[in-house]
């Protein structure tokens, strides 16, 4: 049996599309979820500043009084 390279050729280049885009979207993947992470941790510390700030004020305002 005789492999023709014009047979080969089409399926290696949409072979090596499919690669190249696995390759990208893993990437953007990766930067998507490194970003939620950021912003979890955003979150959470703003949730700490805020009872830090509540905790603060309920102070301040029994120790005027």
């Amino acid at each position: 049996m005789n492999i023709d390279m014009k047979t080969v050729l089409p399926y290696l280049v949409i072979a090596c599309s499919i690669a190249m885009s696995w390759g990208v979207i893993s990437q953007r993947l990766e930067a998507v979820e490194s970003k939620v992470e950021t912003i979890v941790q955003i979150q959470i510390d703003l949730a700490v500043i805020k009872q830090k700030l509540i905790s603060i004020e309920d102070h301040l305002i029994t120790k005027s009084n």
